[in-house]
């Protein structure tokens, strides 16, 4: 049965951007490369891995690759995995707009 009607008003605003979360990482690696975007979150300081925006970047297209490779467009997969920062960057990977005839994968 097809939902036809709402019981609760959404928000106003702000608009709908025409923005993916994609283009929202790639924005965030050209304008602050350098800056921490990602910290993994264990008990030990010295084992918190992390990643600078470009290299969140890099590891989200890299990943967008390598799904291509697996997947098609818009097919659908399950992950079931520790919580891990991989797990972001499968999700940025996912959402990546990659197409496979594009060179380099960019």
């Amino acid at each position: 049965m097809a939902l036809t009607e709402a019981y609760v008003a959404g928000p106003s605003g702000p608009s709908v951007r025409d923005t993916t979360l994609g283009q929202l990482l790639e924005q965030a690696a050209h304008w602050a490369p350098d800056r921490i975007a990602l910290i993994a979150c264990v008990p030990d300081p010295a084992l918190r891995r992390q990643w600078t925006y470009s290299e969140f970047y890099t590891e989200a297209q890299r990943t967008a690759r390598a799904m291509l490779r697996r997947f098609k467009p818009g097919e659908r997969i399950a992950v079931w995995a520790q919580n891990q920062p991989e797990w972001v960057m499968l999700g940025f990977g996912a959402g990546k707009e990659l197409t496979t005839n594009t060179p380099g994968g960019t």
